[in-house]
Parts: structure tokens; C-alpha cells; sequence
């Protein structure tokens, strides 16, 4: 029997290394169901519930986990043409989204968009205290943007990148050169994000180039012993992956 429970349990796991958060098991009635809250202001982020398949999905049955997130309005009807997500279960469906916690959907991309329900719902004040991760995988495809000439051109000019919500200033953003490559080979630093107007809430942040790698070490393969199986777009970096890229460069290479 499939252990429907695995996916919930690791997207917990990878919360609370990312954010320092638990869950809130708030409904005596209902033990399986929970609420991701900030910890400062208590404002839900996310709803993990074990609900019966047939009411999110017509015609399939058993049971499931299912994490509702907050999104962006005008980004929720193309997340809905993804396999395994959903109109939202129990809430506000211009605003929320249901994931079924079945493996359908990669743990990954479900991680980034937990994220951007954490940035929707966040405090909007530079005093706000909160723990998040500072360190990305940024893929960049060389038939598109020739990031190797760009760096040896220019290399003390900040790359400017557009971007949704996640970066700030200061953060590490390694750079993915996909195939033939398949490897991260540059390591950045957001030295500067600049708002766009809007409603789209986009972002320039100017990369500041810090170092190249080796493309024979952090290859995809390696990626994967750690947890990384798709660099499709910004996602966050598993911290044991950010560890092991510090150590080789710490021991000078």
C-alpha cells in the first residue's frame, strides 16, 4: 500500500529547514489537517489536509493529501494547467490553488510555490524578521543568453535579470547552464533589486559576478544526490547542497 503520507512528510521537512516553521495541528476533529502561519504575525501561508480524492478530482477515490497555497491571481489559471493542481478545497479559489500531495507534482515545484504564498502573505515592512533561504539555482539556457560571453565582456557589470518575487538583496544565486553543459557554473550575488511597477510584481535584480566552477563537480547528477531533479526555473537550493559547494570552496578550489 502506498504510503500517501510520504510527499506531505518531506514538504514539512524542507519547510522547516527553509522558514524554521511546524505546522499547526488547530482542529481536535480533524488530527490529519494543518496550517503553515508566519510566526510573527500568525497569517496561515499554507493548509495541508487529508481529504477523500473524489472531491478534488472527479471520479478518483481513496484518500489524499492535499496542500492548499495563496497565489498570485493572475498566475492561477496557467498553475492550473499543470497535472495535480487544482481549484482550491475549502478556500478562495481566485486566490488559492490545491496541490494533491500524491508525487504527481515534484516536491520541488511545489516548494516554490509555497514560497510565493510565504512572500504574498508576508508583512509588507523592512522591519519584519523572518527566516527564509538566501540561496538559488538560476538556469540559464546559452542558445538564449550567452552568459559566458556576457561575464568575460563585462565581468565587473552587473548582470540585470527579471524576476518574480523571491530575490533579495544580498542573496547567492548560482547560475545552471543547462544541456549540453548541465552543471552550475557560476556563483552571483544579488547586489541590487529594483520593484517594477505594475500588478505583476516582476523584479530586476543585478547579479554581481563572484566566481566560476568547475562544470565536471556540480553536475546534474550531483544535483540529484541531493535532492535537486529539475532545474526548470529560480527554485530554492537544498542547504546540505550549499554546504558541500562552500566546502570545495574552501578547500581552494
Amino acid at each position: 500500500m502506498a504510503d500517501i503520507a510520504k510527499q506531505k512528510d518531506e514538504l514539512l521537512a524542507r519547510i522547516k529547514e527553509a522558514y524554521g516553521i511546524t505546522p499547526d495541528y488547530l482542529w481536535a476533529r480533524d488530527p490529519n489537517s494543518c496550517a503553515l502561519r508566519h510566526t510573527d504575525t500568525g497569517k496561515w501561508f499554507g493548509v495541508i489536509m487529508k481529504v477523500k480524492l473524489e472531491k478534488i478530482i472527479m471520479g478518483a477515490s481513496g484518500d489524499a493529501f492535499v496542500l492548499d497555497v495563496k497565489c498570485d491571481p493572475l498566475m492561477t489559471g496557467s498553475i492550473l494547467t499543470n497535472e495535480g493542481m487544482y481549484p482550491a478545497y475549502h478556500m478562495n479559489k481566485k486566490n488559492w490553488i490545491t496541490i494533491v500531495l500524491n508525487g504527481t507534482v515534484d516536491t520541488d515545484e511545489i516548494l516554490m510555490l509555497v514560497d510565493m504564498s510565504y512572500q504574498i502573505t508576508r508583512p509588507h515592512k523592512k522591519t519584519a524578521s523572518v527566516r527564509r533561504i538566501p540561496y538559488w539555482i538560476v538556469p540559464v539556457n546559452n542558445d538564449y543568453y550567452d552568459i559566458d560571453e556576457a561575464i568575460r565582456k563585462h565581468p565587473e557589470t552587473p548582470l540585470p535579470w527579471q524576476m518574480r518575487y523571491h530575490f533579495q538583496q544580498g542573496d547567492v544565486v548560482y547560475l545552471y547552464v543547462t544541456s549540453p553543459v548541465s552543471a552550475i557554473k557560476y556563483k552571483f550575488m544579488a547586489e541590487k533589486v529594483e520593484e517594477l511597477e505594475g500588478k505583476g510584481k516582476n523584479r530586476i535584480v543585478y547579479l554581481k559576478y563572484v566566481r566560476e566552477y568547475d562544470t565536471s563537480v556540480f553536475t546534474f547528477g550531483t544535483l540529484k544526490e541531493y535532492g535537486v531533479y529539475a532545474v526548470r526555473g529560480a527554485r530554492s537550493i537544498p542547504m546540505e547542497l550549499v554546504k558541500a559547494i562552500e566546502e570545495y570552496e574552501a578547500d581552494g578550489n
